[in-house]
């Protein structure tokens, strides 16, 4: 691997893993506001959107001149059909990530693997229901989903895409924004998801279409408290696993048709 490989795999590495620092500066400055200093000692996702947004600005800035002088690729024109198959695409997604954990419940858990991590992953939520669903849903489906895909698929793609070809910086965002949430049995799914949003923001230029389906996947997960009843879970469990399929038709499809397009314009170069 050549220097500046190293470089940016470096850079890469650096941008995640200096992030939970990023959110400890950040929040020490919050918490000395006055504005702010109620807020940070009774709601712990009141202070996660704060930090989040501030990290989110942050970031942006830091995009945008690394981008040097090029617009952000976060386009307003979207596609309708592109839309309905983001709708699709977050649905098996969700069942992709339900799969897996059926598999860490029912087999690594019994064999003894993964048993502590998969007991504080199931009441890592707990803090969420004392929160109040408006923050709860602020951070967890609005500025969440949108500051990490501007870190992973934005910052950290374009970091790797410098330097690596191919399906390497999807590959590589990915995997990064499964270490980056720290949790072990989070690391799995958020892994394969993220490595499917860096497919998509390859084929697609367009940095709102990870978005969207990253807002849709953690609002199955965040339901209104009106909704969020055993019917209503339990129906959404259904329809994740039965998009699972048609989701990866519509990802292969995407990746051939994109790579046809590629191809024929190649040949009409001079």
């Amino acid at each position: 691997m050549t220097k500046s490989r190293l470089f940016s795999l470096f850079i890469c590495l650096l941008l995640v893993f200096t992030n939970p620092l990023l959110d400890e500066i950040l929040f020490s400055i919050g918490s000395q506001m006055p504005f702010l200093q109620d807020g940070f000692s009774t709601n712990v996702y009141y202070v996660d959107a704060a930090i989040t947004l501030l990290s989110l600005v942050l970031y942006l800035l830091l995009w945008k001149r690394f981008l040097r002088g090029r617009p952000l690729p976060c386009s307003l024109e979207l596609s309708k059909k592109r839309i309905g198959a983001s709708i699709l695409c977050s649905l098996g997604l969700s069942g992709i990530s339900f799969l897996i954990l059926l598999f860490v419940e029912h087999v690594l858990v019994p064999m003894g693997i993964l048993t502590e991590a998969y007991e504080g992953f199931t009441t890592m939520w707990n803090d969420a229901e004392e929160a109040g669903y408006f923050w709860v849903c602020l951070t967890t489906v609005v500025i969440g989903p949108i500051f990490e895909e501007v870190l992973m698929r934005g910052l950290v793609y374009s970091v790797a895409e410098r330097e690596f070809g191919g399906y390497t910086p999807a590959i590589m965002s990915g995997i990064l924004f499964g270490l980056w949430h720290g949790q072990p049995v989070q690391m799995l799914y958020t892994a394969v998801v993220g490595v499917v949003l860096g497919l998509v923001y390859m084929k697609t230029r367009n940095l709102l279409y990870p978005i969207l389906i990253h807002m849709l996947i953690n609002l199955y997960s965040t339901l209104p408290p009106g909704l969020d009843t055993d019917f209503t879970s339990g129906f959404l469990d259904f329809l994740s696993l039965v998009a699972i399929v048609p989701t990866l038709y519509v990802l292969i499809k995407l990746l051939r048709t994109e790579e046809a397009n590629e191809q024929d314009a190649e040949k009409e170069l001079p």
